[in-house]
């Protein structure tokens, strides 16, 4: 590998077997338009700002993986400098308890963040971590040792926005493309959670109206606004996807205009908030309705319990789910469990069926009782199995 830096302009390059790898889309992979950050450090008495690229790839497949010329994401200044990973829990902690703070409600550093960053590659490049020298006269990175010295006041701000910046990326990134797998979730979810309210003694306190659930209501946009994804980040974001669903469009003469219809739908699909007609009213079966620009939109006119299907965090894997008493009632599936993801990776929908009305029934019954046992959860486990299994088995769960 040979790095040439031009250190008059701040511009570097990097040959790998012969092959440019300077900061364009020569990536295999879903590309990461370029972010820049910036971040403060004090130096001599004063407060300075150092700046940071960041120049990313995610390998989507084992040919990626194997046919990418980098096996991590790799810091840069001048040279490179060493191996970024994503090891810190200290630090990751930090940035998982600001956004804590930000959506005013606990977040836990997630599994599927983890997992996405071992299969990310790239350039992560400032020039702060060999221009700006401590008092001993050395730079931020460890000549001897390929690292940054922990000492340099430098490394830790680097670090800091470094690890919030990619947590965002990744945290978006799988924001971005989850909303088919969401609307395919909820409506199972819905459907068995409406059967158990149907089926089985609930406080009337606990039911809601589901009123209207639509893939319409919801923007990936909005999705990353709501936990806190920076705004420049998500704008990338969305400019990555767009890009990267139209960059294989082949046919020259009609590429242009395809690229162009193709970001128009995107932009739609990803940015702009939905209009819902304020006369939009349930059809008389219940099902369905058009608006008056002729969508169809899917009514649910039972009611049924609140919940949400979302990721617990690192190290409760093994937990399949936990209820909110306080306020409003709200069940909590979680979708890091390892017997959610076989049963959802599998495909099979009649166990997850089984296992999000489960989960449902055991906080239910802890509701009811919190100091109920094993036994006493095996019974109303039982008693749905004998009353409610057949409906459950044969209904259509996606309708």
């Amino acid at each position: 590998m040979v790095i040439w830096y031009d250190q008059e302009k701040k511009e570097f390059n990097i040959i790998l077997n012969g092959d440019s790898l300077e900061f364009d889309y020569t990536l295999p992979g879903y590309i990461f338009p370029e972010i820049s950050k910036e971040f403060t450090f004090e130096h001599t008495g004063e407060t300075k700002i150092g700046n940071v690229k960041f120049n990313l790839s995610l390998m989507q497949n084992n040919d990626q993986i194997q046919n990418c010329p980098l096996d991590s994401v790799v810091i840069v200044s001048d040279v490179k400098v060493c191996n970024l990973t994503l090891d810190n829990e200290s630090l990751i902690k930090e940035v998982y308890e600001s956004i804590s703070k930000e959506t005013g409600k606990k977040v836990n550093p997630q599994k599927s963040v983890r997992n996405l960053f071992a299969k990310l590659r790239g350039f992560v490049v400032s020039s702060e971590l060999s221009d700006i020298l401590d008092h001993t006269g050395m730079p931020a990175k460890d000549l001897s040792h390929h690292a940054l010295r922990e000492d340099h006041p430098v490394t830790n701000p680097f670090y800091e926005v470094v690890y919030k910046t990619i947590i965002d990326i990744l945290r978006g990134y799988l924001l971005l493309n989850v909303k088919q797998e969401i609307n395919r979730l909820g409506t199972l979810a819905d459907n068995v959670v409406k059967l158990i309210a149907s089926e089985i003694e609930i406080d009337e306190n606990l039911l809601i109206d589901f009123g209207i659930k639509t893939e319409e209501i919801d923007t990936a946009e909005s999705r990353m606004l709501k936990v806190k994804v920076a705004e420049d980040v998500i704008g990338n974001l969305i400019k990555a996807e767009i890009e990267n669903k139209t960059k294989n469009i082949r046919r020259r003469r009609r590429k242009q205009r395809a690229q162009k219809e193709l970001q128009k739908s995107l932009l739609e699909k990803y940015k702009k908030s939905p209009n819902i007609p304020a006369n939009l009213k349930e059809s008389e079966n219940g099902k369905f309705i058009e608006d008056e620009d002729g969508v169809k939109r899917k009514l649910y006119s039972n009611r049924g319990i609140k919940y949400e299907i979302k990721p617990f965090g690192v190290g409760k894997e093994k937990i399949m789910s936990d209820l909110e008493p306080v306020g409003q009632f709200c069940v909590y599936i979680n979708s890091e469990n390892y017997k959610f993801i076989a049963l959802n990776d599998a495909e099979d929908n009649l166990g997850l069926a089984l296992h999000i009305a489960e989960s449902m029934i055991r906080e239910l019954t802890r509701y009811k009782n919190p100091l109920a046992n094993k036994n006493e959860i095996d019974e109303s486990l039982s008693d749905f199995y004998q009353k409610s299994y057949t409906k459950l088995r044969s209904k259509n769960l996606f309708e």
